[in-house]
């Protein structure tokens, strides 16, 4: 599963859809299982975007997935663009 950084992080269409429903998979899942999740910044660069910020979205898209309910001992979270 991917998300992407709008210039607002989370909007509220995304829980219901991506974002709980990766959290539900996580739970429905083998317990052994290592689920995969990307912060896609490569489409946030369709329009000039200052780079500490970018940086700071991907650090809080981070935090948000954790939030969420994201258990970083099943989950490989990663950076797209740090690929």
């Amino acid at each position: 599963t991917s998300v992407r950084l709008y210039p607002v992080l989370i909007q509220l269409g995304n829980y219901p859809g991506a974002l709980s429903n990766s959290v539900k998979v996580q739970k429905t899942t083998e317990p052994a299982d290592t689920l995969p999740f990307s912060i896609v910044g490569w489409l946030a660069l369709t329009l000039p975007q200052d780079p500490a910020t970018l940086r700071s979205g991907r650090d809080d898209m981070l935090a948000t997935l954790l939030a969420i309910g994201l258990d970083p001992e099943r989950s490989i979270v990663f950076h797209q663009d740090s690929c």
